[in-house]
């Protein structure tokens, strides 16, 4: 307490000190205020010939341009992926129906070949193709028409059974 009674007695007998310490603090703070001031102005100044007067107005409706343009263009390929989605989920339906009625887990002791339409189509190629060969070796070779016939027959069962042999080994 006699510490703060001292300390108040001599802050009291020396009140232009403590007015001369104001006065240089408040010099210093409008020099700095000034600079300050200078230097915002110098800026300003900068902008103005970069930019132009009105720069702002302009850099704000460019952005508001491109924000138009950016969102256009999320729409339409959001509204393009909705439409590829459909077309894939109605693809999609055609194979459901056979995926449904197979049981979870397969057995590997036969071969279901015809699972869905690409296989049978794929089944009808191949039969038309041993029909086609069939054709041309009987009426390209110099054997009797029975002797190439049952010659092209066996060679297309062979390959027919060989063919079933490597796909029933494969899966």
């Amino acid at each position: 307490m006699a510490a703060l009674l001292k300390q108040l007695m001599g802050a009291s007998r020396e009140p232009f000190a403590t007015q001369d310490n104001l006065a240089t603090t408040t010099l210093k703070i409008t020099q700095d205020l000034e600079s300050l001031r200078s230097t915002i102005h110098n800026s300003l100044t900068v902008g103005d010939k970069i930019f132009g007067q009105m720069g702002h107005a302009d850099l704000t409706q460019d952005v508001n341009e491109r924000n138009k343009d950016l969102q256009s263009k999320k729409d339409m390929l959001l509204h393009d992926i909705d439409k590829k989605e459909a077309i894939i989920n109605r693809s999609n339906r055609d194979f459901s129906d056979v995926s449904d009625t197979l049981p979870e887990i397969q057995t590997k002791k036969k071969l279901n070949f015809i699972e869905d339409y690409t296989l049978a189509i794929l089944s009808m190629a191949y039969v038309f193709m041993l029909v086609t060969a069939v054709y041309f070796y009987v009426s390209t070779t110099t054997d009797t028409i029975g002797k190439a016939l049952l010659q092209s027959i066996m060679g297309s069962a062979f390959v027919t059974l060989f063919a079933f042999m490597l796909l029933y080994y494969l899966t």
